[in-house]
């Protein structure tokens, strides 16, 4: 998965930014590390997108958050 990041990085590192590339990079993160969020918020406005973040952080702020204990000792 990571590999697959990387040679795409690799290929793609002198070639221009353009919005195509940026989806295609996007969606392969996407694929490989949604599992690891718990939000996805889309800044397509700024006062909708203020709005999100602070309801993911009141959320967050509010319900319970664990860890392995042997992250913790």
């Amino acid at each position: 998965m990571l590999s697959s990041w990387r040679h795409f990085r690799r290929r793609n590192r002198y070639a221009p930014v353009t919005e195509e590339s940026l989806a295609k990079e996007s969606k392969l993160l996407e694929k490989h590390y949604d599992h690891y969020f718990d939000y996805k918020i889309i800044n397509n406005n700024n006062t909708d997108t203020i709005v999100q973040l602070e309801s993911a952080i009141e959320d967050v702020c509010s319900t319970s958050q664990w860890v392995p204990v042997s992250w913790v000792y």
